[in-house]
């Protein structure tokens, strides 16, 4: 299973790597805590693992179309992700996920 996500992507100030770490198990706690899964035993860590790349595709839609419209910049939404040089993003993210 996923724990994070990375790419690349252009930005005024040049080429910027990112790292948005992903927590599949928050989301897998909420969804049985909920008792929105309870048929298949499979079901919810699958249920869980579609709905967090949903979220985090949704998220980084949001921020690139508050980038589009010039209401941020790339480096503003986008730079708390970018690790240190040679380092891995780790849970401890200003987003908390």
């Amino acid at each position: 299973m996923a724990t994070g996500l990375k790419w690349r992507m252009e930005a005024a100030s040049g080429t910027m790597g990112l790292s948005l770490p992903i927590n599949t198990d928050a989301v897998f706690e909420i969804l049985t805590r909920d008792r929105v899964m309870r048929r298949n035993p499979e079901a919810p860590r699958q249920q869980a693992n579609r709905t967090t790349r949903r979220i985090i595709k949704e998220w980084i839609l949001a921020q690139m179309a508050l980038t589009e419209t010039e209401m941020v910049t790339v480096e503003e939404v986008f730079l708390p992700h970018m690790p240190p040089a040679g380092r891995l993003c780790t849970r401890t993210s200003p987003m908390g996920i």
